[in-house]
């Protein structure tokens, strides 16, 4: 009589954003570069394309750092509204026109009211999209001596 074996199948833990970027220093540390990010179906269409021209191809999760976002200049910076206050009878500024964006007077403020800020969301893992790193396979010893 034939026993039935039954073998638990434990699902695999999904990455977080911490374990995707252990990956990325991994890959480059490996001598991979970083290609692109991409989703599918293009995403398979260029890896195997990759592969048929001999790169080893590794693909890791795209993460959303929620870093798009940008702050609106404030406080004497260079930005949508900041020339609107104040003006004269011909539509102008006195802070755009002396010491606004152009005249360099108030970069202190644009290095910090205008840059980049990350969005307070949490990073989080794309379904779907990926980044593509290729590498040039190492040659055999023998068709190196052969050179």
């Amino acid at each position: 009589m034939t026993t039935k074996k039954v073998i638990p199948i434990s699902q695999a833990r999904p990455y977080t954003p911490e374990d995707i970027d252990a990956l990325h220093d991994r890959l480059e540390g490996a001598g991979y570069m970083r290609m692109m990010q991409i989703g599918e179906p293009r995403l398979s269409e260029l890896v195997t394309k990759y592969k048929g021209k001999g790169y080893e191809v590794e693909v890791v999760p795209f993460v959303d750092d929620g870093d798009d976002g940008q702050r609106v200049p404030t406080g004497g910076g260079c930005g949508p509204g900041s020339c609107s206050s104040g003006g004269s009878a011909n539509g102008s500024s006195g802070g755009c026109s002396s010491g606004g964006c152009g005249s360099g007077a108030s970069q202190a403020n644009e290095s910090t009211a205008g840059s980049p800020v990350r969005d307070a969301r949490t990073r989080t893992v794309v379904p779907g999209v990926g980044t593509i790193y290729v590498r040039m396979p190492a040659r055999p010893a023998e068709a190196q001596t052969a050179s």
